[in-house]
């Protein structure tokens, strides 16, 4: 795969903010999520058409912060948590595009970098050609789901964890959780406060998604 091709260009849906994930040299891996949260982000957002595949799947990037660099929209980032402990999960707060997901802990500095904020028009490549295949399919409770792909796994499985371990441990030896577009460099604190879904608003959506 050619330099220019691991440069994903990254572009929220009306163009506010704007700028790219360096791949070059790094280990980015496909993966899908169908847990219950992921899915209640995307109804949260009203974008669930949009994020979520047919059986209900959350596509990311696997990869760190410190290769993901803003050139404008910055100020316009959007952050969100299902829970008061949740994950921080970032979004454009002009036109509610999901942008990707990551832990509250600063010194840990892996990313889920959502599919919908990659501009693939620009880049001129499909999702295979930049990134190979999908690794790996997790929280897939739905049997049919894990018959249907060999990649699918009711849980994370404990060889994938302990891959992302060993790729995290290395970008945090790196540096990378100092490079981080989401917490602010000197004080450490996420760059916007996150809003927390209150209980009810939680009870709410995981209604509609059974429903």
């Amino acid at each position: 795969m050619d330099m220019i091709a691991r440069t994903l260009p990254i572009r929220c849906d009306c163009g506010h903010i704007r700028g790219h994930a360096d791949l070059r040299d790094h280990q980015a891996r496909r993966a899908v999520c169908y847990c219950r949260d992921c899915r209640m982000f995307a109804h949260v957002l009203k974008r669930a058409d949009a994020i979520l595949d047919r059986h209900g799947g959350t596509e990311v990037v696997q990869m760190s912060q410190g290769r993901l660099r803003f050139e404008a929209g910055h100020e316009r980032l959007a952050c969100m948590r299902l829970t008061a402990n949740g994950l921080l999960r970032w979004y454009a707060g002009c036109c509610h595009t999901a942008i990707g997901n990551i832990p509250a802990n600063r010194h840990l500095p892996y990313l889920g970098l959502i599919h919908t904020c990659i501009d693939h028009r620009t880049a001129g490549h499909s999702p295979e050609s930049l990134l190979g295949p999908i690794d790996c399919r997790v929280n897939a409770h739905d049997p049919e789901l894990r018959r249907m792909y060999v990649d699918a796994h009711e849980r994370i499985p404990a060889r994938t964890l302990i891959r992302m371990a060993a790729r995290a441990l290395g970008w945090r030896l790196h540096g990378d959780h100092l490079h981080s577009p989401f917490f602010d460099p000197d004080c450490g604190a996420p760059i916007t406060k996150p809003r927390i879904l209150g209980a009810d608003e939680r009870a709410a959506l995981a209604a509609s998604i059974r429903a």
